[in-house]
């Protein structure tokens, strides 16, 4: 069961609007992700989570255009990249630079 099911429509159109360049694009992302991207990086027992977050959402305005191509729900791709991300951040201890 996904950890958000109502949020799906809120979710892709939040990822469309990135792709569509309109001005509000990130701040709607932050207001639909943030709360699946903090749940995701508890449980990943990140210790800096608010520092992983914003670098997730960063890699969100960089990356969202392999939401389409990968024919996922927008709410298994963001939550696909979040875990990798959390998890070398985890490992690494190198910050944002060079995880994707």
């Amino acid at each position: 069961m996904p950890l958000f099911p109502l949020a799906n429509t809120a979710q892709e159109e939040a990822l469309s609007s990135l792709a569509q360049g309109k001005r509000q694009a990130m701040q709607t992302c932050i207001q639909v992700f943030a709360p699946l991207l903090f749940t995701l990086a508890e449980r990943a027992q990140v210790t800096d989570q608010e520092a992983a977050v914003a670098a997730v959402l960063q890699k969100l305005q960089l990356h969202h255009q392999g939401w389409r191509r990968s024919g996922l729900s927008a709410q298994v791709w963001v939550t696909g990249m979040a875990q990798r991300h959390f998890h070398i951040w985890e490992r690494s201890q190198l910050g944002t630079d060079g995880l994707f």
